[in-house]
């Protein structure tokens, strides 16, 4: 398990961390949901159920959340939390162990914040698991 730090568009850190197997399969990214922290038993069970498959896993606070990332939780948005995951599968693009297509897996708002990016980028993404995902407020109505 590695910590990283990274910087997002808006120069705030993003603390991630980063889990490699020995061999490789697949790459997997994992974000908590609104309120919540990369450590978290659910996020991490997340997590492992890549890693216990040989996926790279990264785990990420996003900012404006109660995590070790930059930011005021009263500022959190949903544009704000796509924005870091997509922050931060653009700085995987740069690492050796990335690979397409990969895996999103999120709770509540980053369920959310994975079904937009699958419906955006859907030639990059192997797989959702969207978790208690948050849907629009009209559509609970």
């Amino acid at each position: 398990m590695e910590k990283i730090f990274i910087k997002n568009r808006a120069n705030k850190k993003i603390s991630l961390i980063l889990e490699k197997p020995n061999q490789q399969k697949g790459l997997a990214f994992v974000m908590p949901g609104l309120g919540a922290r990369k450590e978290e038993p659910h996020v991490q069970a997340f997590a492992q159920s890549f890693l216990d498959k040989n996926f790279v896993v990264v785990v990420f606070d996003v900012t404006n959340g109660i995590g070790e990332s930059d930011g005021d939780y009263s500022q959190a948005s949903f544009t704000g939390y796509y924005n870091d995951l997509c922050d931060v599968i653009n700085w995987a693009k740069s690492q050796a162990w990335y690979r397409e297509p990969f895996c999103l897996a999120a709770h509540s708002m980053g369920g959310g914040c994975i079904l937009r990016y699958g419906a955006d980028y859907p030639q990059k993404v192997l797989g959702l698991a969207p978790i208690s995902t948050v849907i629009g407020g009209h559509q609970t109505l």
